[in-house]
């Protein structure tokens, strides 16, 4: 199992599902608050692409038990689903207490939980890939959009001694533009730590 394979896949799997998950709420709602609810859709998308993103990093990089997982995944859910669905009761002046709302309520839940359950499916199913094959699905899938950085920090640091140089950033065939940019601390070469913030 490649753990950077399966983290860059949790972080994409979060922002598409959190776009996705806005809009399916958006489209539950009433056409004439439609309007109202636009304004909100890049906090909603933001909200629920940390919750996504966090929830799958954590699941991948711990061994739980299927207990364990089904009480992270609701711990993670039910406070999505209450914000989602106050949100969208807000928009339409629709009191909590009300038969509406418990029918939003409802609908949020399933499309949040079949949600996870499909990004789920989606990360175990491509669990073996290399990153150099993640890559070339990503880009297939995308073919207009420039070529990120997929490679692994130990393929491109070549001599082992814990830093990516320049010359091995070069030599990797990686984007010399990037190379600055993940070098946070300025010191001219990239250490472990500052590839895997830029890359997760």
């Amino acid at each position: 199992m490649n753990k950077d394979v399966l983290l860059s896949l949790g972080k994409l799997k979060g922002i598409e599902s959190a776009e996705i998950i806005s809009s399916s709420i958006f489209s539950a709602i009433s056409e004439g608050s439609q309007e109202t609810y636009s304004e909100q859709m890049d906090q909603s998308t933001d909200f629920g692409y940390s919750n996504f993103s966090g929830l799958y990093s954590d699941l991948i990089q711990n061994e739980y038990s299927e207990e364990e997982v089904a009480k992270k995944i609701q711990e993670v859910a039910e406070p999505m689903i209450d914000a989602y669905s106050k949100q969208a009761a807000d928009i339409q002046q629709i009191s909590y207490s009300t038969e509406p709302y418990a029918e939003i309520r409802e609908q949020v839940s399933q499309i949040v939980y079949s949600q996870i359950e499909e990004d789920l499916s989606d990360i175990d199913e491509l669990a073996g890939l290399s990153m150099a094959e993640f890559a070339e699905q990503l880009q297939a899938e995308s073919p207009d959009e420039e070529e990120e950085v997929y490679a692994t920090f130990d393929d491109i640091d070549q001599n082992g001694d814990g830093v990516v140089s320049r010359e091995e950033w070069a030599e990797a065939g990686l984007n010399p533009d990037e190379f600055d940019s993940i070098d946070a601390n300025g010191d001219g070469v990239i250490e472990r730590e500052e590839f895997e913030n830029y890359v997760l």
